[in-house]
């Protein structure tokens, strides 16, 4: 994360930290007055009037006019992301309605990230991004040859990321299913636990034409899923994002619409997470492209590390409640991790 810059004096921090959390809440300029009105603070609106003017001139805050209401600027948001301090609990009713539904669908990897995103968008009123934990590299757990028609078969590959693979072989010979069977059985026990690279070591016996062709396409699907690791990402949300006043006039939604629906480019800002310990938060320039730089992110990693990862975004205008962003990320991560786990038999 970046680290705002800048010693704020304690009573500067406190209007501050009040400035923001109004503006998240209200979405209007927050005035001296109204900050002066809390109790905590114990100043007056001409002393706080003052403190705005430095935090302006500092680049903490913006203001229209001297006397008006002040916007957290990036910096501000950032100096208050960064001294929020590191306990986020969820509300009880999210964590109860996540353990719940993900025990429906603990058995079903294929429906974790949508269960994860619809619940996660709900309770930040924003968009929601989840992936499917994909293998750092994808490896071989085992393979099938099922006989459709006299020269035709389907090969499905089951990897270890709990992922299927499956595609339509035309055989060179007519092959009987108890064939077709033989011949998965022996790739499997030689391919078990092997990345594609491993896999394109061909033995040294000469192989027959059909063991030749399986070994390929099983090569080539396991490379076309590693290409699409953060690719496939589920996301949920725009509704609510679209209905933040930021984003209320036409040609504002239109761009919220464009960035949310670029999935390659929702994938590689979720590639941003890669490598980063917890949680990452990513507010506005911080994320390096100008169609961004509207938006917050808060992303966190889940899985098992050295074999297969995850990510669970939240992505929102800067105005993010990132209390709860924050809590709801780093909660849905840990139970999608444990989901995985429980997958693997694996235990930290």
């Amino acid at each position: 994360m970046v680290e705002a810059s800048g010693v704020l004096s304690t009573r500067k921090k406190a209007i501050l930290n009040i400035l923001v959390r109004d503006y998240i809440h209200t979405a209007s300029p927050v005035g001296s007055a109204q900050v002066a009105r809390h109790p905590a603070l114990g100043v007056s609106p001409a002393t706080v009037r003052n403190d705005m003017a430095e935090l302006e001139e500092e680049g903490y805050i913006s203001r229209r006019h001297v006397s008006g209401g002040g916007v957290p600027s990036d910096k501000g948001y950032r100096f208050y992301v960064e001294h929020m301090g590191q306990d986020h609990q969820p509300p009880s009713d999210m964590r109860w309605l996540v353990q719940h539904r993900f025990r429906v669908v603990s058995r079903e990897p294929e429906a974790w990230s949508r269960v994860a995103a619809t619940i996660l968008s709900q309770a930040v009123r924003n968009v929601a991004m989840v992936t499917f934990p994909s293998a750092i590299q994808s490896r071989l757990k085992y393979l099938q040859l099922v006989r459709l028609q006299e020269f035709l078969a389907l090969l499905v590959l089951v990897l270890q990321s709990a992922r299927v693979r499956q595609q339509l072989l035309r055989l060179p010979d007519n092959v009987a299913q108890q064939d077709l069977t033989a011949l998965a059985n022996k790739l499997s026990a030689r391919f078990a636990e092997k990345d594609r690279h491993q896999m394109a070591v061909m033995p040294a016996e000469e192989v027959s034409p059909l063991e030749a062709l399986v070994t390929r396409e099983a090569h080539s699907l396991m490379e076309a899923e590693d290409r699409a690791a953060f690719r496939d990402v589920w996301v949920e949300g725009l509704r609510h994002m679209l209905a933040q006043p930021e984003f209320a006039s036409g040609q504002r939604a239109r761009e919220v619409a464009e960035v949310v629906e670029d999935r390659e480019l929702v994938s590689n800002l979720l590639t941003a997470v890669q490598g980063h310990p917890g949680v990452c938060v990513l507010i506005g320039e911080e994320n390096g492209r100008d169609l961004l730089r509207p938006f917050s992110v808060v992303l966190c990693q889940y899985g098992i590390p050295g074999q297969s990862m995850g990510v669970v975004g939240v992505m929102g205008p800067t105005r993010l409640d990132y209390t709860t962003a924050i809590a709801g990320v780093q909660y849905i991560s840990l139970c999608m991790g444990r989901l995985l786990a429980g997958l693997y038999g694996y235990s930290p």
